[in-house]
């Protein structure tokens, strides 16, 4: 089945692909998939279809598993590549495609000694085939908060390269309007700006932002004080729902009917209670897509996708 592809970023040295499919996620660095430590040592595998593949001892797999092939001599070709097994006892497994198909080794070279079978690491994930498309993101360091209007806001955690973590999100604050507590309160956009998760767009406020208290991501209270939590809806003619969020020098509102700028009134200090302008900037219009910023100007899909 198709799957999605997401950056995650903790800087130069330490960047990943994530790969988010039906109900899982899996990760990727250095141009391979991260497996789990070794699971079993291979003694043969078969040119046949599907291939066949036998282990010195118990590989501990369930059919359906996602498993790699590492360090095989003779049948080189078979390294390094996705399959799904179908268990055929204790020591042995077919070789299927991720669609599930039969994997053909017969034109292979012929298998001589060695390799090894890792699973792949992966984590599930409340998102179906059907979310993958509308899930937004945004990332700070270790963190990336994701949302989608019929799931609450999930964190992705990273403490190391097999030691990931996915979970929902506990606001605090009692934001009013709500904020992520139904399936109308569930933000459909984020992204950070000046120290604060900024969230936006749920089904009961389309057109509203919610600014978390300064350096305190998940806590929304409320008040008058330069860094407490901020809530604001678009005055405009008309409701329409905001598509992005992209972060500058300014923080860049993309709603389905144009485009506002979110500013502070003394352009010296930051956002704060007392000091924020929306102001709208142009009338375009966004798709349900994400903005990418390039350099200083941000592109994103027009309300009809047949312009960026």
């Amino acid at each position: 089945m198709p799957s999605r592809l997401i950056p995650f970023e903790f800087n130069t040295e330490q960047a990943y692909i994530i790969e988010m499919g039906h109900q899982y996620m899996r990760f990727y660095k250095d141009n391979a998939i991260i497996v789990n430590s070794g699971t079993a040592s291979i003694t043969s595998i078969t040119k046949a279809s599907p291939a066949v593949v036998t282990t010195s001892g118990n590989h501990n797999l369930s059919s359906g598993d996602a498993i790699v092939l590492g360090s095989v001599k003779g049948m080189t070709e078979i390294n390094n590549i996705q399959f799904k097994v179908t268990v055929v006892n204790a020591t042995t497994v077919q070789l299927k495609t991720l669609d599930g198909d039969n994997f053909d080794s017969t034109n292979f070279s012929t298998y001589t000694t060695g390799g090894t079978l890792f699973t792949i690491y992966e984590i599930s994930t409340p998102y179906g085939q059907n979310d993958l498309q509308q899930i937004k993101f945004a990332q700070s360091a270790d963190l990336m908060y994701l949302t989608h209007p019929s799931h609450p806001v999930q964190k992705l955690s990273r403490t190391g390269h097999t030691s990931w973590t996915l979970a929902a999100v506990t606001i605090t604050g009692s934001p009013s309007p709500a904020l992520n507590t139904s399936s109308d309160n569930y933000p459909s956009v984020v992204s950070f700006f000046e120290q604060r998760l900024v969230f936006a767009n749920t089904n009961n406020g389309p057109q509203t932002l919610w600014f978390s208290k300064s350096n305190d991501y998940e806590n929304f209270t409320t008040g008058t004080n330069a860094d407490d939590a901020m809530i604001f809806t678009i005055a405009s003619n008309q409701v329409n729902s905001i598509r992005y969020l992209s972060a500058s020098r300014s923080l860049i509102v993309g709603t389905v009917g144009g485009e506002f700028l979110v500013t502070g009134s003394d352009t010296v200090d930051g956002l704060s209670p007392t000091n924020i302008n929306i102001r709208r900037q142009a009338t375009y219009g966004s798709a349900d897509v994400s903005a990418v910023p390039v350099g200083n100007v941000t592109l994103f899909l027009q309300r009809a996708k047949r312009k960026i």
